[in-house]
């Protein structure tokens, strides 16, 4: 999707609108933006694993694989390279978190299901609500009856990983680090939270880039450019969106000019402003916010970059 950037008339446009300030040109961020959903693993091992080990069976053990760290807290659901012979099973899945010592609690924070089907791949435990986890923490599904049908995630060849065991009625004991465990764990805002930065600085007769990254990949997104980041007509800034259904969620700039396009396939996007050598415009200030259309991420279907703050200058 092409974009045009904003044009000198447009700029000028927002001169009536805004106090001039004399000084050089600047570009300031400001505020946070709010997480958006999962694309991809937060933290793994093994994640490309393609083949596993020969079935092992450990009766009633109850396996945790340790998760050493993740960069977002809240936790959405993890995946284990698996299958289940001879046929289909659904079980219950598991966090744990650590105790004092590091090793996983008695207890479970949460609890969910995993179907596993009969061919090797990868099998999703979805938690609802997430799970705020503190680092360590561990991942486990049930044992017993299902032991017989769902294979361990152990991969041929791969990197191992620390993991705990117990009986259902024992303590745990660990650690141990001889398999090659194979497990995702899914983060809210796993690519995460959209950032607004800036390459060059608003000069007169120059041209800068606003630039967004860690968004939802191929994705449509808005830049907000606004005269304001106190007041958007009756609204005070910024705005706390939860009431529209994007907890964490915040409206930092007015509405008063937008330009959309397509993230890359990384999650990044660049919109370039050129600004006139037109002595008229030095001392202009303008403000931006990306939002980001990534509808899993909450209700509103949007997320929101940091803010930035641009002062035009020579």
């Amino acid at each position: 999707m092409k974009h045009r950037s904003p044009s000198g008339l447009r700029l000028l446009a927002l001169v009536g609108l805004s106090a001039l300030l004399p000084g050089q040109a600047k570009y300031v961020t400001f505020g946070s933006g709010c997480a958006g959903s999962t694309s991809g693993p937060c933290a793994s091992n093994n994640s490309n694993a393609t083949s596993r080990t020969t079935f092992r069976r450990y009766g009633n053990d109850q396996m945790a694989l340790e998760v050493r760290s993740v960069p977002q807290p809240v936790v959405l659901g993890f995946e284990l390279f698996t299958q289940s012979l001879p046929a289909p099973v659904t079980t219950n899945a598991f966090i744990f978190l650590a105790d004092t010592s590091g090793r996983p609690l008695a207890t479970p924070a949460a609890s969910a299901t995993i179907t596993v089907g009969t061919k090797p791949g990868w099998y999703r435990a979805t938690f609802t609500p997430p799970v705020i986890v503190k680092q360590p923490f561990f991942l486990s599904w049930s044992p017993g009856n299902t032991q017989p049908l769902f294979r361990d995630p152990i991969v041929n060849r791969g990197t191992p990983s620390g993991h705990y065991k117990r009986t259902v009625a024992g303590p745990w004991t660990g650690p141990a680090k001889n398999r090659a465990w194979a497990w995702r764990v899914l983060c809210a805002g796993a690519a995460g939270v959209p950032a607004l930065g800036v390459t060059g600085l608003p000069k007169l007769g120059t041209t800068f880039s606003v630039t967004l990254t860690n968004a939802k990949a191929s994705t449509a997104a808005l830049l907000i450019t606004g005269v304001s980041n106190k007041l958007w007509g009756a609204f005070r800034l910024p705005l706390d969106l939860t009431g529209a259904g994007a907890p964490g969620c915040w409206l930092l700039v007015s509405f008063d000019l937008n330009v959309s396009l397509l993230t890359s396939t990384t999650g990044t996007a660049k919109i370039s402003f050129p600004i006139p050598n037109n002595p008229v415009l030095g001392g202009l200030v303008f403000h931006n916010q990306w939002a980001v259309l990534d509808p899993p991420a909450n209700a509103l279907d949007l997320v929101f970059s940091n803010g930035g703050t641009a002062t035009i200058g020579p």
